[in-house]
């Protein structure tokens, strides 16, 4: 048998178009749907990547604090190895009074007193004293000269004094100069 079909034909249009709206906004829906669940994936993807994002912006900000301390140290370092420079130039340059003066202790014979002694900013060395033989204070600048260190021993001047004062008895003064240079050598050459 056959169908038939008695429906309107209205009727049969109407439900065709309930049938395709219905698949139409089915499909709207899942279209819908599926934006919004893309939107929220890109949402967890754009809190993640800011999160990284604050993570790197902090680790920047660290390491910009360990530039600064690190450029920090550099001019600290900088200052320091000036300072040991200028230590080491101050030691090379300074001068070991005591040895100095323990060795012209030595070299003095009994007969010379020393009344003072000083030196200018060149090491230039200022020697006054008297004596009761003035043929030591020749002895006194041989003696000088062995030092190590010392130069250019010059005998200034020598003082007769000539006033006949009974009371006192005056001795002959002498005024000599030498430069002295600690921790440098003699050349044995000389010394012969």
């Amino acid at each position: 048998m056959r169908e038939m079909n008695l429906l309107p034909e209205e009727d049969l249009y109407k439900k065709y178009q309930n049938k395709k709206r219905k698949k139409f906004m089915s499909i709207v829906m899942i279209f819908a749907f599926l934006l919004l669940f893309i939107y929220f994936i890109f949402v967890l993807i754009n809190l993640n990547i800011e999160k990284k994002v604050s993570n790197i912006n902090s680790d920047i900000q660290k390491l910009g604090k360990v530039e600064e301390r690190r450029l920090k140290i550099s001019s600290y370092q900088k200052v320091i190895t000036d300072h040991k420079n200028l230590l080491k130039k101050l030691n090379d340059k300074k001068m070991d009074h005591f040895v100095f003066l323990e060795e012209l202790e030595k070299t003095l014979p009994n007969e010379v007193i020393l009344n003072n002694i000083f030196f200018t900013e060149n090491n230039v060395f200022h020697i006054e004293g008297k004596t009761t033989n003035p043929n030591k204070i020749a002895d006194f600048m041989v003696n000088l000269s062995k030092i190590n260190g010392v130069k250019n021993v010059f005998l200034q001047n020598i003082n007769y004094s000539l006033e006949d004062n009974n009371d006192k008895v005056n001795f002959p003064s002498f005024y000599i100069t030498f430069t002295y240079s600690y921790g440098e050598k003699k050349d044995n050459d000389f010394d012969q």
